[in-house]
């Protein structure tokens, strides 16, 4: 399955591909729990350069998406 999204996201013109990258992330957040979201938050900043926009902009919303939990406009998901 993520070939198929990798490949999906290859196709797209170059413009495109940010905001379907931040699309599909933002969508998979919400249905995460907070600790495997903190984990695939550091797994990004580990792996990647912090200087590449889009790296930079999928970490942004993760602490974005963080900070709305910890204020509780985002609540915790009830997965188990």
């Amino acid at each position: 399955m993520v070939n198929a999204i990798l490949a999906h996201l290859a196709s797209l013109p170059q413009a495109e591909q940010n905001e379907a990258i931040i699309v599909l992330v933002g969508q998979a957040l919400v249905k995460m729990p907070r600790g495997v979201i903190e984990e695939i938050q550091l797994e990004i900043a580990s792996q990647f350069e912090l200087d590449i926009p889009i790296v930079r902009e999928v970490l942004e919303l993760i602490d974005g998406h963080l900070t709305l939990r910890n204020m509780g406009v985002i609540g915790e998901l009830d997965l188990g």
